[in-house]
């Protein structure tokens, strides 16, 4: 910003007695150890690397304002200790809460990976490889929330989407998930131009998985 930038606003209040206990989250265009590098060394608990996603945005606010972790929060060690539940555990949770995902990947590694990450995280997954697999599944069952690949044959996830919210009928009654290699500018934009609802970028880490489908299941509920 011009005049005094977030890096000197932040040191400036952290001098401040009555105001040096203020949470930041620092937003900027550049990735943090870039920023730091060019600014010099200086510490805060939240950095996001514009353009900033939701699940990105909540995660951050949520560590701030509550009192508690968060299981979006979570490192992977505890998530890894999911899998350790009986499956008579998981029916019964699955039972009183059911979280049903639809992945639609063309590449069998991708589907497997995506499933494996996701029942870690206790949810209910189905997988197909193309679009028109994709809505034949939608036509059968109810499915919160969509991780959809971009770029397949036949029919891609943009054309996908497309038809699933031409089904909708303006009211949308699932969340999609864009997940997609394409990291060049403009690829989220064009996401959620399509109807989509927010995206992540592969490869897909168990943290981001866990931190996008957070919000989009509290979306589902709300809605």
């Amino acid at each position: 910003m011009p005049g005094m930038d977030g890096l000197t606003l932040a040191r400036t209040i952290g001098l401040d007695l009555d105001l040096a206990k203020t949470p930041f989250i620092m937003m900027g265009a550049l990735e943090r150890s870039e920023t730091l590098s060019v600014r010099g060394k200086i510490e805060f608990s939240n950095w996001l690397s514009k353009p900033i996603k939701p699940s990105q945005l909540y995660a951050a606010l949520c560590s701030l304002l509550s009192s508690k972790p968060l299981p979006l929060q979570r490192p992977i060690a505890t998530a890894a200790q999911l899998p350790q539940l009986s499956a008579a555990n998981r029916r019964e949770r699955n039972a009183r809460s059911p979280k049903r995902i639809l992945v639609v990947d063309d590449n069998l590694v991708n589907r497997k990976v995506a499933q494996r990450q996701l029942e870690r995280l206790g949810y209910l997954v189905d997988v197909v490889e193309g679009g028109k697999s994709a809505l034949a599944m939608m036509s059968d069952a109810l499915y919160p929330v969509v991780l959809m690949d971009c770029e397949m044959p036949e029919m891609d996830g943009y054309a996908t989407t497309a038809e699933i919210r031409r089904r909708d009928s303006g009211r949308r009654q699932t969340t999609i998930i864009a997940m997609t290699a394409d990291a060049l500018e403009g690829a989220r934009e064009r996401c959620l131009l399509s109807g989509m609802d927010d995206y992540i970028a592969k490869p897909v880490t168990l943290e981001s998985l866990a931190a996008v489908l957070e919000v989009a299941f509290n979306q589902t509920e709300m809605g």
